[in-house]
């Protein structure tokens, strides 16, 4: 009986944050534009607030081109509803300061909100390297690494992962990391993933929680038969180079233990890759020279880069604690709606270099 009480609870709050979110915007900037009376506009807007939902189901129904196409438009219009909203926010407050009201404020709004939302769709097809330098006396030469994660094919296609590693290629790097999130739907075949075989470095990759809420093994078996370093709590030596690989998990101590499990060489210069920024102040302790996440996208779309900020201490950049460091990158793709606000699809590009002994 609590059990279904507080799912009710759960399901009516979700509802009301829902209508908030994105059927109130739309309306106070039709009731600006003196349109709330335009029957045609209002079931227009009352299927564009149900089409999350008609994309959602489609999808899991059957995935064609047609299923996508309309799956697409409906996390863009997720992603446009809360771009708007924030806007509608935004003038309810000035709005509240110092009254405005003039015809044209509606369209104003309205226009606005779709011009940051096609920059922001466009931000989310733009690949950004990032370059960090890393001094360590535990190499004698330099190397240069290439990360990617959250790329998410299923939200993305795969001519999108093709894009990334055609800019891989142009990087020069030694080898790629990757740190999960690379698939998000079921079904993703080998074929789709085949562009990471046109490689000619080595891969290595481990899971995100994406992978694990569809078909990991299967993901496994296509990955490997792309020639990617699959690693599952092990390790692999690249030179001077010790590259640890933790799969995701729920669990807040997963680094924890599985580090305790794995030994390392204190000799080699240790990468460790985990797809959440957590377990840093252990990796640490096990003298791990660098540790790579990603999972939080830096919000995606601002500003939900704060509400990230409230789940975890490390949300994005270079992070240093006793000389051992830990980076989290805002992410490669895009998860739902194709659009980054306030964030970019970043590869990230480690520089070790070798200090002079």
């Amino acid at each position: 009986m609590n059990h279904s009480f507080t799912y009710i609870i759960r399901f009516l709050l979700f509802i009301v944050a829902y209508l908030i979110v994105f059927y109130y915007p739309l309306q106070r900037v039709l009731a600006l534009m003196d349109q709330r009376d335009n029957l045609p506009l209002q079931i227009i807007a009352y299927i564009l607030l149900l089409l999350p939902f008609i994309g959602t189901l489609m999808m899991k129904v059957k995935e064609t081109i047609t299923t996508r196409v309309i799956g697409t438009i409906s996390m863009l219009w997720l992603g446009y509803s809360f771009i708007l909203f924030s806007i509608v926010v935004v003038f309810e407050i000035i709005n509240l300061l110092t009254p405005i009201d003039f015809e044209v404020l509606g369209i104003i709004l309205l226009i606005l909100s779709i011009g940051i939302t096609l920059y922001g769709t466009y931000n989310a097809f733009t690949l950004y390297p990032k370059h960090i330098y890393i001094n360590s006396n535990k190499i004698e030469k330099n190397y240069k690494i290439a990360q990617i994660t959250d790329v998410h094919i299923g939200s993305r296609t795969p001519w999108f992962l093709k894009k990334v590693v055609d800019k891989i290629k142009t990087l020069n790097v030694d080898f790629l990391v990757i740190t999960g999130d690379l698939v998000d739907v079921k079904n993703i075949s080998k074929q789709q993933l085949s562009a990471l075989s046109t490689l000619s470095i080595p891969v290595f990759y481990v899971s995100g929680n994406h992978e694990r809420y569809v078909d990991l093994e299967k993901i496994y078996e296509n990955l490997k038969a792309n020639n990617v370093d699959v690693l599952r709590n092990e390790k692999r030596n690249f030179g001077e180079i010790e590259i640890i690989g933790i799969e995701d998990e729920h669990a807040k101590d997963t680094v924890e233990k599985a580090l305790s499990k794995i030994k390392t060489n204190d000799k080699k210069f240790t990468l460790l890759l985990y797809h959440k920024p957590e377990g840093f102040e252990y990796s640490v302790k096990r003298k791990i020279n660098l540790k790579l996440a990603g999972h939080t996208h830096n919000g995606q779309i601002f500003p939900f880069n704060y509400l990230v900020k409230l789940e975890f201490k490390q949300v994005q950049g270079l992070f240093e604690e006793k000389g051992f460091y830990s980076y989290v990158s805002p992410g490669t793709g895009t998860w739902g709606p194709t659009i980054r606000l306030g964030s970019k699809n970043e590869i990230s590009v480690f520089h070790l270099v070798a200090k002079q002994h």
